[in-house]
């Protein structure tokens, strides 16, 4: 358990992102499922819950994000999504994940996506999905990862949102969900 001053501290510091995202969404019983072992970690150490995603594109700073995201998600078949290795980072939004197996039709998704939105092209493509974010030891990772919390392994996303990820984890709005194909 996180002690107080640094949970308020991180309150007050906050998980901050800056753009939009496209996020390939869990079908409804899965996300229930992920969605809870998300919010128990989060109240378990302190950190903010958020729904479950695979992050497909993130950062967009694009006028026009929403007809581009609607073009895209209409050129995108449903994807079947295999999680892979727990990992974790020092990244905030990234500190304890798993890696989502690049599959050929993941990786062809990563390619329209950056086809879409050319100007993240260079943007390094590791899709995953977050389970914890926020800023904790490396000890606790391993301890959260051999507890092995999130199960299903796979899933299909069929949809895609469209989320406004600016600021704080708590101001972050879904803009639009659109069904892939």
């Amino acid at each position: 358990m996180v002690d107080g001053s640094r949970r308020d501290g991180e309150r007050r510091r906050g998980i901050r992102a800056r753009g939009i995202s496209l996020w390939w969404l869990p079908p409804p019983e899965e996300a229930a499922v992920l969605d809870g072992v998300i919010a128990r970690l989060a109240a378990a150490h302190g950190t903010p819950a958020f729904p479950a995603h695979v992050t497909l594109l993130g950062g967009i700073a694009a006028p026009d994000v929403l007809d581009r995201a609607r073009r895209l998600a209409a050129a995108l078949s449903p994807v079947e999504i295999r999680l892979g290795e727990y990992g974790h980072e020092r990244v905030p939004t990234r500190w304890l994940f798993r890696y989502v197996v690049p599959t050929e039709a993941v990786v062809e998704a990563g390619r329209r996506a950056r086809q879409a939105f050319p100007e993240l092209r260079g943007k390094p493509f590791t899709p995953h999905l977050s389970l914890v974010y926020g800023d904790r030891d490396d000890a606790l990772a391993r301890r959260i990862i051999a507890a092995d919390p999130a199960p299903p392994a796979r899933f299909l996303a069929r949809e895609l949102a469209v989320v406004r990820t600016e600021g704080p984890v708590e101001d972050w709005r879904e803009l639009l969900r659109l069904p892939l194909g």
